[in-house]
């Protein structure tokens, strides 16, 4: 994002001289709404269209949205820094695991969003071994995704692979394009740019249908409980961008492009068609998928194996929406 220094700034300053006053609505109107995501990919493309559509102002809440790569949101979610954040299910849950105050409230998309792309020498998965793959950060989605898959082709993920972090998925096609690593974990739009570049899709994981938090809302325990409200109006905010999302696809195109900085139709079309195919109506969080997450912890982490996937979700606030009736005429929830 071209303004992504000066939201840095604003956000990095907010740590230092105020934290977020979590009264509804008078106080939210005073002080922005720091909410960080993840990953510069298609599954944050409902929250860009919130935000762009002025959903989150029309509900009293100006929100300030900050790009921080992998791990790094859920750290400042932790310290209070951004109270909700976007992102996918493996930082959240191994900070969990770790005795972390932590809870996925929503998740839009519940399955793997990636694709694992190679140079194109590289013709099937066994040709990874021995090579160096990318991931943005370790503990990232990317990274459990690309551990998740070495282990089902029969690779120790320690041993047979060299695994680097990159940064980003975008530094990730950047890395392969210019040799320094042999593969990496892609999502839309940089999954299209990698096979036009002629690399080659090993997986596309998202057919595989593997329940898998891929993108949620996540929060602490603390922050629902104090400002209940001020959530439940973020989220309502959220859902609506989901509907303007599947409505308006000129609109969440124009979005796409700005967040992403792909001018090429195409990657944009396929990436808004990424994001629809993948939608749940409900967007719940499952026990299911942050079991498949908890158990793939476990291989290195024993404390896992204590944890309750459902300790980890909150769907107290979906919920009440559908008692409410939002989900049945979601345009008369928009104010």
């Amino acid at each position: 994002m071209d303004s992504r220094p000066s939201k840095l700034r604003k956000f990095f300053t907010a740590l230092v001289t105020a934290t977020f006053i979590p009264c509804f609505p008078s106080a939210a109107a005073e002080r922005s709404l720091p909410v960080a995501y993840a990953a510069i990919s298609g599954s944050h493309i409902a929250l860009w269209v919130a935000k762009e559509a002025g959903l989150f102002d029309q509900h009293g809440l100006p929100v300030d949205l900050i790009y921080l790569g992998g791990g790094q949101a859920t750290k400042v979610l932790l310290t209070g820094t951004s109270p909700i954040i976007a992102i996918s299910g493996p930082a959240p849950v191994t900070a969990a695991v770790q005795g972390a105050d932590v809870v996925m409230i929503s998740c839009v998309l519940n399955t793997f969003i990636f694709s694992i792309m190679s140079r194109p020498e590289i013709e099937k998965p066994e040709g990874l071994r021995g090579k160096k793959i990318g991931v943005s950060r370790f503990g990232a989605a990317t990274d459990f995704a690309l551990r998740y898959t070495l282990r089902k082709w029969g690779m120790d993920p320690g041993r047979d692979v060299t695994i680097l972090q990159i940064g980003g998925v975008p530094e990730i096609l950047g890395a392969i394009e210019a040799r320094s690593i042999d593969a990496g974990v892609l999502a839309s739009p940089s999954t299209l740019r990698a096979k036009k570049a002629g690399l080659r899709e090993l997986v596309d994981m998202g057919t595989l249908g593997i329940d898998y938090p891929g993108s949620c809302l996540v929060t602490t325990r603390r922050f629902l409980k104090e400002s209940r409200q001020t959530v439940k109006e973020f989220l309502k905010a959220f859902l609506e961008g989901v509907q303007k999302t599947l409505t308006d696809q000129a609109f969440a195109s124009r979005v796409i492009r700005k967040y992403t900085k792909v001018t090429d139709p195409e990657v944009i079309a396929v990436t808004y068609q990424d994001f629809v195919r993948y939608l749940r109506p409900i967007p719940r969080a499952t026990t299911t998928g942050v079991k498949l997450i908890l158990d793939q912890l476990s291989v290195n982490e024993p404390k896992a194996l204590g944890i309750k996937p459902d300790s980890v979700i909150d769907s107290s606030l979906l919920q009440e929406l559908e008692r409410e009736g939002f989900f049945k005429a979601p345009s008369s929830s928009s104010h």
